[in-house]
Order: structure tokens, then C-alpha cells, then sequence
């Protein structure tokens, strides 16, 4: 498992970047949040990550913080949502906006995630409710 990567970010694009770690450029999936707190091009940053494993791909998703994370290893959890559909969730919604949706204090209205419907969510919301408290 690689838990973080620290290097010089080499490219930065809509929901991804490139990090540079002793000669090795790293693509990584990221988040919404970590696009907005990343530093400028050839500086070095600091990136929680977490490792994809899929039977013909290798995929990396990095995080702003461990909560982050954990949100998203929650959303994996969930039958029907992959990787990719719980880095687009981070994609669009906070960390507070996500607990929200699954403890029902947030309506489906305030949040727009392409791709994922009110029943998406009504299925995450059902699985998630008893874990969301580990967090």
C-alpha cells in the first residue's frame, strides 16, 4: 500500500496531478479540495494516498487530510460504488456534505453530483449510516 507520496508536482489538471518523487511521476487522482490547497508547479507537496489495486489497473487517488480518506474507503465499501465513482463524490462534495447525505441532514438538492442519482445516494446513505460514526 502506498499510505503518501511527497515529491514536486509536476502537472496539475482537472482532477488530477503528476507528482515527481526521485524520478518517478506518479499520476494521482485527487480530490476537489486537494486541487484547491495544492501548491504552483515544481514545488514540493506532501499527498495522502490511497492505492487502487483492480485486476489491469493500478489506480492512485490522493486526499487533503485522513478523514478524506476514510470517507472515501467507506464509499468503496458500498456495493456499486468504485473508486472512480467515490473520487468524483470527493470531486464535488465535502467531507461535511457527504456525512450530511448519508445522516439525511443534507438534501440531495443542495449537492450535485453528476452521475449519481437520489437512489445512489439513498443506497449509500443505508449502508454508510451505522459506519459513518468510526469516522
Amino acid at each position: 500500500m502506498i499510505s503518501f507520496l511527497r515529491g514536486t508536482l509536476r502537472k496539475k489538471l482537472r482532477n488530477e496531478i503528476v507528482l515527481d518523487v526521485n524520478g518517478v511521476g506518479y499520476s494521482v487522482f485527487v480530490s476537489k479540495r486537494v486541487l484547491e490547497n495544492i501548491p504552483e508547479i515544481n514545488e514540493e507537496y506532501l499527498l495522502i494516498t490511497y492505492l487502487d489495486v483492480k485486476e489491469n489497473a493500478l489506480n492512485l487517488y490522493g486526499f487533503f487530510d485522513e478523514k478524506e480518506k476514510e470517507i472515501f474507503k467507506l464509499l468503496i465499501s458500498v456495493s456499486g460504488i468504485s473508486a472512480k465513482t467515490a473520487n468524483t463524490i470527493l470531486y464535488y462534495a465535502t467531507f461535511e456534505e457527504i456525512i450530511g447525505l448519508i445522516n439525511n441532514r443534507t438534501s440531495f438538492t443542495a449537492v450535485k453530483i453528476p452521475g449519481i442519482g437520489p437512489k445512489k445516494i439513498d443506497m449509500i446513505s443505508l449502508a454508510l449510516k451505522d459506519k459513518i460514526f468510526k469516522i
